[in-house]
């Protein structure tokens, strides 16, 4: 909405700025991967490998360039919230976790580990204020399309549209999207089984804190 009403109703001015806020959050995205890395690993080499990783993958490139997609600020602020909650801001990494789900519904997972991790570090009370900066942060957001009447709309359009046009399900199905999921990854697909090497290293290492993870 707030790129609509910036570019005025011109197309191709709309398009320039949704190119630049996919493209901003991809870096972002890259950021927030080497910091969360180091927060969790506190190793340099090893920030710096999770950020090359994803420029590993090509589509991460060129997809900015069509536009708008929702996927690069959910997954920004889903590692922000994420960051905030190994640091210790709570409230702000409900927020962030909530805006996340709001982008697109996969972004739900990481309201799920931010409130796992708040109750694992820091007990009830950092759960509450998690949660708390997940509802006033739900708020602020849907207050605004209720008081212009779009609430029934933004019902139908988030939920029942999704419910009625799945996808189709069953195995096929499932297999038709690991080969695509293949074909998009490609080379990428190396930093990824060396990513599973070192989640299950650092699993075993410590494995009751971080096996739910």
């Amino acid at each position: 909405t707030l790129l609509a009403v910036v570019s005025m109703g011109d197309m191709y001015i709309l398009h320039l700025l949704s190119v630049l806020v996919a493209a901003s959050a991809g870096i972002g995205i890259v950021y927030l991967t080497t910091q969360l890395t180091y927060e969790v690993t506190s190793d340099e080499l090893a920030s710096l490998a999770a950020g090359l990783a994803i420029l590993s993958l090509a589509g991460f490139h060129y997809l900015p360039s069509q536009g708008f997609y929702p996927k690069y600020p959910s997954i920004f602020f889903g590692l922000l919230a994420l960051l905030l909650q190994f640091r210790k801001q709570s409230l702000f990494s409900g927020a962030a976790a909530a805006l996340s789900a709001g982008f697109i519904q996969h972004g739900a997972v990481c309201s799920v580990l931010v409130l796992l991790l708040a109750l694992q570090h820091g007990g009830y009370e950092r759960l509450r204020s998690t949660f708390a900066g997940m509802v006033l942060t739900t708020i602020g957001v849907i207050t605004p399309i209720v008081l212009f009447g779009a609430g029934e709309a933004m019902i139908v359009e988030t939920i029942f549209a999704h419910l009625i046009g799945s996808e189709p399900k069953g195995m096929i199905s499932i297999l038709r999207r690991l080969g695509k999921g293949l074909l998009l990854t490609g080379y990428a697909a190396i930093p990824v089984i060396l990513g599973v090497y070192g989640l299950v290293r650092v699993g075993t290492e410590n494995l009751k804190k971080n096996w739910w993870v």
